[in-house]
């Protein structure tokens, strides 16, 4: 049931997911981990096209990352990778959840509301990280995961909000007297 845009977005997700990682890793010497990336690009293909579990190559790509950490591969390559990975396993996902509904009505609007909220989180997510690496603020481990929750309900708040204005009064205007 996916359609040719999810397809196409998934598989340029997946291009970036391990494109730009492996990009820093090169650029740093790293030949073998940049060969993993483009790996793990492979399986990410190989298990859209048959159908497998995504979890095991989502997990796969998040310790792949965590090794480009350690070895000190630039935060930009890494952040924009992490954010494709995020990306790539909510459009697999949202695929998988189609697939299992025997009827869905008006799917391309289903669709597209789906790709505008995620294109929202991830366009949002590269912004804040990239502001956060600007900025360079000094915060302790239980702030900075406080604000992080805080940011994640927040956006999942403005997110419903506009998905759904009629919930919220905006069509409930009654007319004057």
């Amino acid at each position: 049931m996916i359609s040719r845009k999810m397809s196409s977005l998934f598989f340029a997700a997946v291009a970036v997911a391990a494109g730009a990682p492996a990009l820093g890793a090169a650029l740093r010497g790293l030949w073998l981990l940049a060969l993993l990336f483009l790996a793990q690009a492979g399986l990410w293909f190989l298990t859209h096209q048959r159908r497998w579990p995504t979890p095991p190559v989502f997990l796969f790509s998040l310790a792949g990352l965590g090794v480009a950490v350690w070895v000190n591969v630039r935060m930009g390559w890494l952040l924009v990778g992490g954010a494709a990975v995020l990306m790539a396993y909510d459009l697999e996902a949202f695929n998988a959840h189609l697939a299992r509904i025997s009827r869905i009505e008006n799917s391309s609007r289903l669709i597209d509301a789906h790709l505008r909220r995620l294109a929202l989180t991830g366009g949002g997510s590269l912004l804040v990280g990239g502001l956060g690496r600007l900025l360079r603020v000094q915060i302790g481990f239980v702030p900075a995961l406080i604000l992080a929750l805080l940011l994640v309900l927040g956006s999942g708040y403005v997110l419903h909000h506009l998905d759904h204005p009629s919930e919220h009064g905006a069509d409930h205007v009654s007319p004057a007297p």
